[in-house]
């Protein structure tokens, strides 16, 4: 939670906001990991992790937390 407090920015929202996913809701979230420029979103939701070739790419909690470790036991 640190580095989060270190590290996190407050982005506009995007202008534009495409149906990507099966919950409206999620458009919005997708769209604005897009325009922020972020690298990955992180997600549990079964309705974000099912959209396909999404920008930037959704993953589980656990697959991103394994991806940050350099030597996963």
């Amino acid at each position: 939670m640190e580095l989060l407090r270190l590290t996190a920015r407050v982005e506009a929202d995007p202008e534009v906001v495409q149906p990507v996913s099966r919950d409206p809701d999620d458009h919005y979230l997708i769209a604005l990991a897009a325009h922020a420029g972020a690298h990955v979103l992180v997600s549990g939701d079964q309705d974000l992790l099912s959209v396909e070739g999404a920008q930037p790419p959704i993953v589980r909690p656990g697959r991103f937390l394994s991806s940050l470790d350099p030597d996963p036991a």
